[in-house]
C-alpha cells in the first residue's frame, strides 16, 4: 500500500499529460479529440473524462482511478484463472504476485490505458479457459465480449490472442 501511495503522489508524466488533454472537456470532447489520434485509446479517452477534472489540486491522482480500478479487476479476473486452472488457494497467490510484480507496479497507476487492457486481458484468458473446460456458449459470449475490449484499449495487446489460438490448437487438434 505504502508504495502504491508513493508512486500515486508523483505528477503526470508526458504520455499521462497527453490522457489528461484529450478526456479533458467530457466524453464528447474526448471523443473528438482522440480521433485522429492512432496511438490513443478512444475508449479510454471517454473513460478517463468522467475522472477528468481541471483545477482539482488531486487532478493527477483522480485521473488515475480507471487504471487502478483496472488492476483490482484484472487481480479478480487472474485470482478466479488461478483457482479454476491450478486449485484451490493458488488464487491469492497469483493475484499477490501480480500485483506486486514490476510491471503491474510500472504500469498499473498511471493514468494510461494499460490497467484496464491488463483486466480485459486476464478476464479474455480466463473465460477461455472456462468455455475450453466446459463448452458452455455463456463463457464464449464473454469470452467474445472481453477480447474485444482489448484492441479498443491498446493495439499492442492484441498479440495476445496468438497465444489465445496456440491455445486453442491445443485443444481442439492435440487433446
Amino acid at each position: 500500500v505504502i508504495l502504491y501511495v508513493r508512486l500515486l503522489a508523483r505528477s503526470f508524466w508526458v504520455d499521462e499529460a497527453n490522457t489528461f488533454w484529450l478526456a479533458r472537456g467530457g466524453p464528447l470532447a474526448a471523443l473528438r479529440k482522440t480521433w485522429p489520434w492512432p496511438g490513443h485509446s478512444i475508449l479510454f479517452s471517454i473513460v478517463s473524462s468522467v475522472f477528468c477534472f481541471d483545477g482539482n489540486p488531486y487532478r493527477d491522482q483522480i485521473l488515475r482511478i480507471p487504471g487502478l480500478c483496472g488492476l483490482a479487476a484484472a487481480c479478480y479476473f487472474l485470482y478466479r484463472f488461478a483457482e479454476d486452472a491450478i486449485g484451490r488457494g493458488a488464487g491469492w497467490i497469483a493475484a499477490t504476485l501480480f500485483l506486486f510484480s514490476p510491471m503491474a507496479l510500472q504500469l498499473g497507476y498511471q493514468a494510461r490505458p494499460y490497467g484496464l487492457v491488463l483486466a480485459a486481458t486476464a478476464a479474455s484468458c480466463w473465460t477461455l479457459f472456462r468455455w475450453a473446460a466446459t463448452r458452455d456458449r455463456r463463457w464464449l459470449a464473454w469470452y467474445v465480449l472481453s477480447s474485444a475490449l482489448i484492441p479498443y484499449l491498446h493495439y499492442l495487446f492484441s498479440l495476445m490472442f496468438l497465444a489465445h489460438a496456440v491455445f486453442l490448437f491445443f485443444e481442439m487438434v492435440i487433446c
